[in-house]
């Protein structure tokens, strides 16, 4: 749902709906897309640092999923890693 509102350009409705799906499955690939969403806001006061934790959470990288895996490039491109 987040990511049809975001190509809509709905951002703040995506961003409610990625906070949504989080609250009920605590998954890194969706904070990464929460990430994403805040920087189209302009909102990237912390932006690095948030996503430099989110690449902690990943599972290791052999036991991602290739969804999880293109979310993991995202964060670690937001990172600067």
């Amino acid at each position: 749902m987040a990511l049809a509102l975001r190509d809509k350009g709905q951002l703040a409705d995506a961003l409610k709906a990625v906070d949504e799906a989080f609250a009920k499955r605590e998954d890194p690939s969706y904070l990464t897309l929460r990430l994403t969403l805040l920087e189209k806001l302009g909102k990237t006061n912390s932006l690095e640092k948030d996503a430099k934790a989110v690449l902690k959470s990943f599972q290791p990288v052999e036991q991602l999923s290739d969804f999880s895996l293109a979310w993991l490039a995202v964060a670690a491109r937001l990172a600067n890693a």
